[in-house]
């Protein structure tokens, strides 16, 4: 029978406990669920993970035993990362380019993880699809004003034309320049009169 690395490591521990054992120690047995457990990574699903690495139907998890977590994908931007809780305490981390892997590794997690991930899946593609269509009218409304502008009425001024909005702009100038020239107007007309009655 061939034994594997970990058994092996475990034998090599037991020999160890042994040599190193007072002869006033009342224990000679040795508890192999504790061993296991101090050698498995702090993170969910830990019982599945060898050397840090959950490989589960050709779906790779990393162990985060500083967040107990276990990640799929990468993990570099937090805005694309759904943080899902897990019912056995810790987080399933999955970068949301990844999000096609997770039916393959759905024999992996219990019912209730199961439904808490697909719950979490859905409501983020929800909430995306929401957004581009918030993106969509928002690009259609810029596209409408821009065609609008273009397409408003002209008005031709000699070889110029010109929109609406410049026509309007144009005669409130010319208002402002005539209501000016009309006040120039009467000032000459009262320094005439006074010249007149001077003479």
């Amino acid at each position: 029978m061939q034994i594997n690395t970990f058994e092996s490591n475990f034998i090599e521990h037991v020999i160890t406990q042994r040599k190193n054992k007072t002869t006033n120690s009342s224990c000679d047995s040795f508890n192999f669920g504790e061993y296991l457990h101090s050698k498995l990574p702090d993170c969910p699903y830990s019982a599945l993970a060898q050397d840090g690495v959950i490989q589960y139907n050709g779906v790779t998890f990393i162990c985060d035993s500083d967040t107990n977590s276990i990640c799929l994908g990468d993990m570099s931007n937090p805005k694309k990362v759904l943080n899902i809780p897990l019912s056995g305490g810790g987080h399933l981390k999955v970068n949301v380019d990844n999000l096609d892997a997770i039916p393959q590794a759905s024999g992996m997690f219990s019912a209730e993880d199961m439904g808490a991930i697909l719950r979490a899946i859905s409501e983020y593609k929800h909430c995306t699809s929401k957004l581009e269509e918030i993106e969509e009218e928002e690009n259609e409304a810029v596209e409408e004003a821009t065609e609008a502008s273009a397409t408003a009425p002209t008005f031709q001024i000699g070889s110029d034309s010109m929109t609406l909005e410049e026509w309007d702009k144009l005669l409130s100038n010319f208002d402002s320049i005539q209501e000016d020239v009309k006040e120039e107007i009467e000032e000459m007309k009262e320094r005439h009169k006074e010249d007149a009655a001077l003479e």
